[in-house]
């Protein structure tokens, strides 16, 4: 399905009765969908983020929003501060319990994809900012953006996703601005699919930037109970500057996405927000 107007207002979703038509991602294995389009910061429902997959009828919440053009919504998503501000996700797990979401609990934290569609900061690196990260430190998995200290005269950033293991060590990808053209204030669309039987994959507005293998690394590091994700701030303590982005969706599969699922998300995040 391509994007819908009425005369020349275009349609943010198309429900018949409660089933979601319109937007179309790929549904199987879809265990959480976040999507911020046409919402204002006037709008009631403006403290609360509904999962649009329907397996949990409890919202993602809102904390230290203020709801203005740099703490709120804006041109298209909602703009995080990088201060204060964050969103605890909520998802249903394989066991029908609803909490905070666990990556740990998908999958056992060894299989999975993350999509995240965002207009990018345009505050300059020093260190990194956060896209998408877990706490805890053996199993963790994360994505970034890091200065790119190779040059030292321009405001060069890398896109990278990493995992870490323990004692082991772990895999990391990277996608370098200077290489690829990217510059502070684009849109991007990232996909990392993260299978330990096979590799880490970067995907970055529908091309593979980036390959790791995992299957090869032997864990023998009791690995963490938990892999919770906050989006925003998570801890006071932080080395990597927060989530300081506009956010326009995530979703989160307990599967590998394929090239060709890859594909169509791309292409329907790209038409619907115009990257």
């Amino acid at each position: 399905m391509t994007l819908i107007k009425l005369g020349d207002k275009k349609i943010p979703f198309v429900y018949q009765g409660n089933e979601l038509l319109y937007p179309n991602p790929i549904k199987d294995g879809l265990l959480l969908w976040y999507d911020f389009k046409g919402i204002k910061n006037s709008d009631r429902i403006k403290t609360i983020t509904e999962d649009l997959t329907g397996r949990s009828s409890r919202s993602g919440q809102h904390y230290n929003f203020g709801y203005i053009s740099e703490s709120g919504y804006g041109n298209k998503g909602l703009k995080f501060d990088g201060v204060d501000d964050r969103i605890i996700p909520i998802f249903k797990d394989f066991d029908d319990n609803v909490s905070q979401l666990n990556m740990k609990k998908i999958n056992n934290g060894q299989e999975f994809s993350v999509e995240v569609c965002f207009k990018m900061s345009n505050n300059i690196i020093t260190r990194g900012s956060e896209i998408f990260m877990t706490n805890g430190t053996f199993g963790r998995f994360w994505m970034q953006f890091l200065k790119d200290n190779a040059y030292s005269e321009k405001d060069e950033f890398i896109i990278s996703t990493s995992t870490y293991y323990g004692t082991e060590g772990g895999r990391s990808v990277y996608s370098y601005s200077a290489k690829e053209g990217y510059k502070y204030g684009d849109e991007f669309h990232l996909i990392v699919t993260l299978n330990k039987k096979d590799k880490l994959k970067l995907y970055v507005n529908g091309e593979l930037k980036g390959e790791q293998n995992l299957s090869d690394i032997n864990i023998s590091t009791p690995q963490q109970q938990n892999l919770l994700v906050f989006l925003g701030l998570g801890s006071q303590e932080t080395y990597y500057r927060r989530f300081e982005h506009e956010l326009y969706s995530l979703k989160i599969y307990q599967k590998v996405l394929s090239e060709q699922e890859v594909q169509h998300n791309y292409n329907l995040e790209k038409e619907r927000w115009e990257l």
